[in-house]
């Protein structure tokens, strides 16, 4: 079993917790993600990370959980945030540096936060309203030439 981790996330308070949530419906097999959650009340609670990995679901939307409360099962609300993946998988290292630069100013800029996995894949929390077009000269050559690539979280719904 391999496990996505947040390692910041972005509403982590001391009393979060975390849930898992399997990525074999997603394609990947053999993967879970580890997911901040608000402090569950029964078995509700917010996300309090924008997923890596898993699509439909974004920071504070408010997700049902198992019994054990270990598991997200399902989307109860959505929050009207959207998950916005840059992905640079074929950028040299130093491309890569300068691209992972570019995006943090822009993003901090833009007032808007964002969550890394390892040093090549970033998440951008997108807040109902917000459109992200100062991103777009900073990746587009990248994107244009396939060495970076990107999606939206809710390209496809959650499910389990």
């Amino acid at each position: 079993m391999r496990y996505i981790v947040h390692e910041a996330p972005l509403r982590r308070a001391p009393s979060n917790i975390t849930a898992m949530i399997d990525l074999e419906p997603f394609g990947l097999p053999g993967e879970m993600e580890q997911v901040w959650i608000t402090p569950p009340s029964g078995t509700t609670a917010a996300m309090a990370c924008v997923p890596f990995r898993a699509y439909g679901l974004a920071l504070n939307d408010v997700v049902g959980l198992d019994t054990h409360r270990r598991r997200v099962r399902r989307l109860l609300r959505s929050s009207g945030h959207q998950a916005f993946r840059l992905h640079f998988s074929r950028c040299s290292e130093e491309e890569a540096a300068i691209l992972r630069d570019g995006v943090e100013a822009t993003v901090e800029r833009m007032g808007l936060g964002c969550e890394w996995s390892g040093d090549r894949h970033v998440v951008i929390d997108v807040p109902p309203g917000v459109e992200l077009d100062p991103l777009e000269p900073v990746i587009r050559d990248h994107v244009d030439t396939g060495r970076a690539s990107w999606e939206w979280g809710h390209v496809e719904p959650f499910r389990i």
